[in-house]
């Protein structure tokens, strides 16, 4: 459960919490999200967001904002306005995801904060959890260890799709005493 709002409320509920027992950790963010200390800059938010062509996603996406699988919504400048604002509704998301039985869940974001706790909440049953970025890595490092782990999981890849690119062969065999170094350009 995240508390979000005002930093006495928090530190007093907390302070409850902690009187019957219950461990809290205060996260360390920019903005009370998901709360109603967002709302003066909600408009100017949604006004940016407009300025943005959206898409629909081509692959099963389930919103935190509903907790539910979603695919129009996300085309809209208010949902986004929606998400900073409201309850991150992560259970609901992860139950309607287990209802998917996905085999491979990839957390697109700057940090893999919510796989950590969909790991912990499906234990064994979990599906391959990929991040697609993390604090302190490099992103295209992070970014090829995630295609990496999508391939481990059996994800079909088009790997003509990502640009610039060769297909260099290399020996079969270790002792073919053939020159397998990447030329530097």
């Amino acid at each position: 459960v995240v508390i979000s709002g005002a930093q006495a409320d928090v530190d007093a509920v907390c302070r409850e919490l902690a009187g019957q027992g219950v461990r809290t950790q205060a996260l360390t963010v920019s903005h009370a999200f998901h709360s109603p200390l967002v709302e003066p800059m909600l408009d100017a938010f949604e006004r940016e967001a407009a300025q943005v062509r959206f898409s629909r996603p081509t692959v099963r996406v389930v919103s935190n904002l509903s907790g539910a699988l979603e695919s129009e919504a996300f085309t809209r400048a208010g949902y986004w306005r929606q998400h900073v604002r409201e309850a991150v509704r992560f259970g609901d998301g992860l139950q309607a995801l287990a209802a998917l039985r996905p085999d491979v869940c990839i957390e697109i974001g700057p940090h893999p904060t919510l796989l950590t706790l969909a790991s912990r909440a499906w234990g064994d049953s979990a599906p391959a959890l990929v991040a697609s970025l993390r604090k302190g890595r490099h992103d295209g490092e992070q970014m090829l260890e995630a295609v990496g782990a999508l391939y481990l999981a059996g994800a079909e890849l088009n790997w003509r799709a990502g640009g610039p690119g060769r297909v260099v062969d290399l020996p079969s065999y270790p002792f073919q005493r053939e020159r397998c170094w990447f030329q530097a350009r």
